[in-house]
C-alpha cells in the first residue's frame, strides 16, 4: 500500500474511493481488500473523519452486512476474513469476552490451522493471563504491536489457577492486537496474525486498526451480546433451566446442578455449595462412587476459595488441591489431578460455588467454563427463588398465626366446634368470632372478605376489630352491620367488601341477627330431621352507602346448633359441579353425632370427598350448641 496524504480536499473524494466506485467486475477480492485499507486508511490520518459519510459507508458497507442474516457465529467469521483481506496478513482472531463466565473467548477466526498456527488459541483465558501489552492496549483503547514477537513474554508469573497456555498466537509471531469497545466498555479484541519475524506490524496497520474497531465494535458488541448460536449446547440450558424451575427445595436444586455438572463434564465429584449465612452453608456432592463424604477447603488458595474470593470461574489443569475424601481408599484409588470452579452469584454478593474434578490433568475448553457458568447462572436464580419462596412462607405462616380466629376457651350455655382452612400458603379473608358482652349476652359473627392474601387479611382484622368495637356500643346486630357498612364506605376503599352475619345469642335462648348476604346459617334443631335456613336481610358490606339491615328472632331449645359456614363449602367444585346448598343439607341431615365438633369435622369430611382432596377457596365452619 503507498503512503496517502493525511487530509482530503473539500468536495473531492481520494482516488482510492473513486476506483473502489467505478471497480470493473473482474476486481479480485486481494484488489477490492486493498482499495477499502486504502480508503480506510486515508480516513484514519483525517482530523475531520465523519464516520457517517456516504463513501465512507459505502465502502465498508460489505462488513456489516453479514449481521442482517441474524447467524452471529458466521457474520463474525466473515468480519474475521476481511479483516485479514484488509490487513493483509493470513490469520485474523476475534476474541470476545463472555460474561457469565468473566473470560476471554474465541468467538471467531479465518486464516490456516496447523503447525505454524494452531487450530484455536489456548482460550478461555483471565485477564491475569493476558500479556502486559495487551493490558495496556486495553487501558489506552488503542490498537497496539507488541515490541517484537518472542516466548519470552510468557513469563511463570500466572497463579496455577489459570490454565496453563500452550502456543498462544501473540508468543510466537507477529501480532497486532486492536481493542473493541462499544456502549462505553471493552467487549473484546481483534488480533492480526503474520508470519516470521520480518513482517512486523507498523504504525499505518495500527491506525488502519482504530477505525476499523470505530467502524465494526458497535456491530460486534450489539451481535455478539444478543447472539442466537452461543457457544453452549442449548439442549444443557434448556433442560437445566426446566429442572432447576420446578423446585423450591434449595438442597434438590443443588442436587440437579451437581448431577447435571458431573453428567456434562464427565467429572469423578462434583460439589455444589451454597452460603445460608455467614457461618453455615449447605453442601450437595455427586460422585462416580458411593457412600462417601467429601469435605472442601474454604480457606487458603485452594480452589474453591479462589472462585468465592475472585467472584470468577477458576480452573487448576494440573495437581489441583483434591477435596478431603473419605474413606481414604477412594481417594487412593481415584486421585483428582484437575478442578474447575464457577461462582454462584446473588447481584454483587458471591453465595456459594460449583466445583468439578477430573482424575486426569486437562484444560478447561470454553464451552465448559461457559456450560458451568450457566449452570450457576440457574441454580443462583433457582436459590433465589426458594429463598423468596420460604421468606414468603414463613412471613405467611407468621400473619396466620396472629389472624387465626381465637375463641373464648370456654363460654356458659353453649358448646362450640370450629375450623378454618385457608387457601395453600396464603392468608385468607375467612373469620369468625365469638364475643362476650356481658348480661348474659354472647356476640357471634361469621364474614368473609373478598379476595385473599396479605391485602385480604389485612382487611379482615380491620373489619372483624371494628364490629367487635361496634358490638360494645350496641346490642342490635342490624346496627352493627350498619355502622360497619358506613365506615368502610367512608374510608373509601372500593375493593373492600364483605359478606357478613352477626347475631346477638341471650341467656334466655333468644337470637337476634341480621345477615348481609352471606350464606344461609343453618338451624339444625333437636330431634328434628328438617333444617332451618336463616335468610339475608340486607346487602353485602361496604359498597353501598345508608344501607338499612332488618333484624331477625328465632329463638334455640336446648340441643339446637346453629351452623355457620363461607362459600367455601358450598362452592367446593369436583368436574364443574359445587357441593352446593343441598350436599350441605344432606350432610347436616345424614350427621348422628353429639357434640358440635363432630358436625363440623363431618361437614369438612364431606366436602374434602366430594372435592378430591383439592379445597380451592378458603373454608370456614362455625357449630354453636344450645345447652
Amino acid at each position: 500500500m503507498g503512503e496517502l496524504p493525511g487530509r482530503r480536499e473539500e468536495g473531492r473524494l481520494p482516488a482510492a474511493a473513486s476506483s473502489r466506485a467505478q471497480m470493473p467486475a473482474q476486481t479480485t477480492p486481494e484488489q477490492a481488500a486493498s482499495s477499502t485499507a486504502d480508503f480506510l486508511y486515508f480516513l484514519a490520518g483525517d482530523a475531520q473523519l465523519d464516520p457517517q459519510g456516504s463513501a465512507h459507508l459505502a465502502l465498508i458497507r460489505d462488513l456489516l452486512e453479514p449481521f442482517a442474516a441474524g447467524r452471529t457465529n458466521q457474520a463474525l467469521t466473515v468480519i474475521c476474513q476481511r479483516v485479514a483481506a484488509l490487513m493483509g496478513v493470513p490469520r485474523c482472531s476475534l476474541c470476545l469476552w463472555d460474561e457469565p463466565s468473566g473470560c476471554l473467548v474465541l468467538a471467531a477466526q479465518a486464516g490456516p490451522s496447523g503447525a505454524l498456527f494452531p487450530a484455536q488459541p489456548a482460550f478461555p483465558t483471565s485477564p491475569e493471563c493476558l500479556p502486559d501489552w495487551v493490558r495496556e492496549m486495553e487501558r489506552l483503547g488503542s490498537s497496539m504491536a507488541p515490541p517484537r514477537p518472542s516466548r519470552l513474554q510468557r513469563r511463570r508469573r500466572r497463579a496455577r489457577s489459570f490454565p496453563d497456555t500452550t502456543s498462544p498466537p501473540w508468543d510466537a509471531y507477529p501480532v497486532l492486537g486492536i481493542p473493541l469497545s462499544a456502549a462505553g466498555r471493552a467487549i473484546g479484541f481483534l488480533f492480526c496474525v503474520g508470519i516470521g519475524e520480518s513482517s512486523a506490524f507498523t504504525e499505518r496497520h495500527i491506525r488502519l486498526g482504530n477505525i476499523l474497531a470505530a467502524t465494526l465494535a458497535p456491530a460486534i458488541g450489539a451481535a455478539w451480546a444478543n447472539r442466537r448460536d452461543p457457544p453452549v449446547d442449548t439442549a444443557d440450558v434448556r433442560s437445566a433451566r426446566l429442572a432447576l424451575s420446578g423446585s423450591l427445595d434449595p438442597d434438590e436444586v443443588l442436587q440437579i446442578v451437581t448431577d447435571m455438572a458431573r453428567e456434562r463434564l464427565g467429572a469423578q465429584v462434583c460439589v455444589a455449595l451454597s452460603f445460608q449465612d455467614a457461618h453455615s452453608f449447605r453442601v450437595c456432592v455427586a460422585a462416580e462412587w458411593e457412600n462417601a463424604e467429601v469435605g472442601i477447603d474454604l480457606t487458603g488458595d485452594g480452589l474453591a476459595s479462589q472462585a468465592l474470593r475472585l467472584g470468577r470461574p477458576v480452573w487448576i489443569p494440573d495437581r489441583v488441591r483434591p477435596p478431603r475424601i473419605l474413606p481414604r481408599e477412594i481417594a487412593t484409588r481415584v486421585p483428582l489431578r484437575a478442578g474447575i470452579a464457577v461462582p454462584l452469584r446473588e447481584g454483587d454478593r458471591v453465595t456459594g460455588a460449583i466445583l468439578a474434578y477430573h482424575s486426569l490433568s486437562r484444560d478447561y475448553s470454553a464451552e465448559e467454563v461457559h456450560l458451568l457458568a450457566s449452570l450457576a447462572a440457574r441454580a443462583g436464580a433457582a436459590l433465589r427463588n426458594c429463598a423468596l419462596y420460604e421468606h414468603q412462607r414463613l412471613m405467611t405462616e407468621t400473619v396466620r398465626r396472629a389472624l387465626a380466629p381465637r375463641l373464648p376457651p370456654a363460654i356458659e350455655g353453649v358448646d362450640v366446634g370450629h375450623l378454618y382452612l385457608p387457601k395453600a400458603d396464603q392468608i385468607g379473608g375467612d373469620h369468625y368470632d365469638l364475643i362476650p358482652l356481658g348480661g348474659g349476652r354472647l356476640g357471634i359473627a361469621m364474614g368473609d372478605v373478598a379476595g385473599s392474601g396479605l391485602r385480604a387479611a389485612i382487611h379482615t382484622t380491620m373489619a372483624r376489630y371494628m364490629a367487635r368495637a361496634f358490638a360494645f356500643e350496641t346490642p342490635r346486630p342490624g346496627t352493627i352491620l350498619q355502622k360497619l357498612n358506613e365506615a368502610i364506605c367512608t374510608e373509601g376503599h372500593s375493593e373492600v367488601f364483605l359478606t357478613l352475619f352477626c347475631g346477638v345469642l341471650h341467656s334466655s335462648g333468644r337470637l337476634h341477627y341480621a345477615n348481609g348476604a352471606h350464606p344461609y346459617p343453618i338451624l339444625r334443631r333437636a330431634g328434628r330431621s328438617a333444617p332451618l335456613f336463616l335468610e339475608t336481610t340486607g346487602t353485602v358490606v361496604g359498597v353501598i352507602p345508608d344501607q338499612h339491615y332488618d333484624e331477625r328472632e328465632v329463638r334455640l331449645h336446648s340441643g339446637d346448633i346453629l351452623l355457620l359456614y363461607t362459600d367455601g363449602v358450598t362452592e367446593a367444585e369436583h368436574g364443574g359441579d359445587l357441593f352446593g346448598f343441598e350436599r350441605l343439607e344432606a350432610a347436616v341431615q345424614e350427621w348422628q353425632g353429639d357434640h358440635p365438633q363432630e358436625l363440623v369435622d363431618h361437614i369438612a369430611r364431606r366436602v374434602r370427598e366430594f372435592a378430591g382432596g383439592r379445597i380451592r377457596d378458603d373454608l370456614a365452619l362455625l357449630a354453636i350448641r344450645w345447652r
